[in-house]
C-alpha cells in the first residue's frame, strides 16, 4: 500500500514538473539576420540528416543506449513486482 502511494506521488510530481517545464516561455533572440536565415535548412531536412548520421556513424552507441534503457526498465519492473502468497 505504501509503495503504491509513494509511486503515485512520484509520478504526479514528475508529470507536474514536465508540464511546468514545457509551459515556460522564455524570450529567445537568436541573433540571426535575415540574410543568414536564407541559408538555413528546413527543420525536416535537419531531422532527416541527424537520424541518418545516428544510424550510419553512431549505430553501436544508439543500440547500446537502447539496451541500457530496456535493461533499466526490466530491473525496475522486477523490483516492483508483487511477491507470491503475500
Amino acid at each position: 500500500m505504501k509503495v503504491e502511494l509513494v509511486g503515485a506521488i512520484v509520478v504526479i510530481l514528475v508529470v507536474v514538473s514536465i508540464v511546468y517545464a514545457t509551459s515556460i516561455s522564455v524570450p529567445f533572440k537568436s541573433g540571426v539576420t535575415e540574410e543568414e536565415r536564407k541559408h538555413l535548412k528546413p527543420v525536416n531536412e535537419v531531422f532527416r540528416e541527424t537520424a541518418s548520421m545516428l544510424w550510419k556513424e553512431r549505430v553501436f552507441d544508439t543500440i547500446f543506449q537502447g539496451v541500457v534503457i530496456f535493461s533499466a526498465v526490466i530491473a525496475v519492473l522486477t523490483l516492483l513486482r508483487r511477491e507470491k502468497g503475500g
